[in-house]
């Protein structure tokens, strides 16, 4: 079953373009081809492993991972053995669930149609609401990694991505909301299973509190990651440091359709996929589901830590 691109706008990438990127990673279009059937080989030889992995997912995977095939194969892995071993966020991935229809009024997320000049995509996410009532953690983790698992099947030609946050609605209603568990996961999956090179990670309307959410990730994420945060308190106007105008939704002071526009598209795109969803979005490794190494079972400690703190400021 292969997924449908058709309610998302996103440009095509050119041939030229195309060699740009392996040009950038150490490859070629027919190198990156070869490479694929390697990979393919040896997902036949683990037997634990779904076999319906797409050939744009596998170069996704390449192309992030610099052409490296061994690290490849780990982060092919991973993103399978994930889903067996977070199941409260890949079970029952029904993108027209009353949680994820909830999730789409509150939460804006959305890929941006056009590339940077550096050939990158631009994720944004922002609350439309400082009510925090409707807010659900697991349903926006759903979401999240089903629309990366709609973009490493559509378009693995990019060079990176940027994660542009807004937090003009972000309450600390909100952040209360956020368990140890869903920050160790999420961070877990992002460094670990994510098939893109995070080039920024970029706040705007930051909350005072910023430093204090900061200071909980920190400890959990790669050092080299973390330098790419970038924390503003200015709004929209702030982007154009970044970003040309052309790209930006119209409300963010660009030329692009509204966010709201966006965001509607992308809910649509993975309502129209439902049945992936339920199918081949579902597979996972079969591995031991109670297994959770050491390290994540520490880090989920100092997290509570870290919140014990944050709750009693």
């Amino acid at each position: 079953m292969t997924l449908n691109f058709q309610s998302i706008k996103f440009c095509k990438t050119t041939e030229e373009f195309q060699q740009r990127v392996c040009a950038n990673f150490n490859t070629n279009l027919n190198q990156l081809d070869q490479d694929v059937g390697t990979l393919k080989d040896w997902l036949k030889s683990q037997p634990h492993l779904p076999q319906c992995s797409s050939d744009t997912m596998l170069k996704s995977y390449l192309l992030a991972c610099k052409n490296k095939m061994e690290k490849a194969k780990t982060k092919i892995s991973n993103y399978y053995t994930v889903r067996a071993e977070m199941p409260e966020i890949f079970s029952e991935r029904d993108p027209t669930c009353e949680k994820i229809t909830e999730d789409g009024e509150i939460i804006h997320l959305y890929t941006l149609p056009k590339l940077t000049p550096d050939g990158c995509v631009v994720n944004m996410f922002s609350f439309t609401t400082t009510e925090a009532k409707k807010f659900n953690t697991t349903a926006f983790a759903k979401r999240s990694i089903m629309a990366e698992d709609v973009k490493m099947n559509m378009e693995p030609f990019v060079n990176g991505g940027y994660y542009v946050f807004d937090g003009r609605y972000l309450s600390m209603s909100h952040v209360l909301k956020v368990t140890p568990s869903f920050i160790g996961n999420m961070v877990h999956w992002g460094q670990n299973v994510l098939p893109i090179i995070i080039k920024g990670i970029i706040f705007i309307n930051s909350p005072a509190y910023m430093e204090i959410i900061l200071g909980i990730l920190k400890p959990f994420m790669k050092s080299k990651l973390f330098q790419r945060i970038h924390v503003h308190t200015g709004g929209a106007e702030v982007l154009e440091k970044y970003f040309p105008r052309a790209l930006l939704p119209r409300d963010y002071g660009g030329e692009e359709v509204s966010s709201e526009e966006l965001n509607e598209s992308w809910l649509r795109c993975l309502r129209e996929n439902r049945e992936w969803f339920l199918r081949d979005g579902q597979l996972k490794a079969t591995v031991n589901k109670s297994k959770v190494s050491l390290e994540k079972k520490e880090q989920f400690e100092e997290l509570r830590g870290s919140f014990k703190t944050l709750c009693i400021d």
